[in-house]
């Protein structure tokens, strides 16, 4: 899969399948909870993949980063287990990780917003 171009800092994100990691390979840094926080929980998007550019991480629940704070917080799991669906089935939200080495300026709603907004548009082409 060719890597989008001509958004600026977009050509370092790279879209991965379920069994890829996040660092090229280098698991022992995608489970390292200290480094991420959850920001965004959108429940309206079911995340087969994870879509990371080491700033920011549009990842499933299932993701190491975020089963490890799940773990380590059980209000957080139960959190995101009470969402349901339209006729009462559960759904698992995605979450957006946010690195704690991020800039203060990625932690705006704006930032955010353009962060989805941009995973978004990566995926619909692709489709």
């Amino acid at each position: 899969m060719s890597q989008p171009q001509g958004i600026e800092g977009y050509d370092r994100c790279q879209r991965h399948q379920p069994h890829g990691t996040a660092f090229g390979g280098r698991e022992q840094d995608r489970n390292t909870m200290a480094d991420w926080s959850p920001v965004l929980v959108l429940p309206n998007l079911d995340v087969r993949g994870i879509i990371d550019c080491g700033i920011a991480a549009l990842v499933p629940v299932t993701d190491s980063r975020v089963e490890a704070i799940r773990t380590e917080h059980p209000t957080f799991h139960s959190f995101l287990s009470r969402f349901k669906g339209q006729y009462g089935e559960q759904v698992w939200p995605s979450v957006i990780l946010l690195s704690k080495n991020a800039s203060r300026s990625y932690c705006t709603a704006e930032a955010l917003q353009g962060f989805r907004d941009l995973c978004a548009l990566s995926i619909v082409p692709y489709a």
